[in-house]
């Protein structure tokens, strides 16, 4: 099976959440699989508005 990344040609962070604990992160994930496409670009606008790469920006903290 592709990683997802491959699969859908994924190349790019340009949204993150920090949550406390795993269970947290796991159902605001379930919960915004439910969201409409443009809801979910109005949230990736908002937090990153020029679609800036984030990647190295949270890899300096791990």
């Amino acid at each position: 099976m592709r990683e997802f990344y491959e699969k859908y040609n994924v190349n790019m962070l340009v949204y993150y959440e920090v949550h406390d604990n795993a269970e947290a992160a796991i159902k605001r994930e379930q919960r915004l699989k439910f969201w409409l496409r443009e809801w979910k670009l109005d949230l990736i606008y908002k937090f990153n508005p020029h679609w800036d790469d984030l990647y190295n920006k949270i890899a300096a903290f791990c």
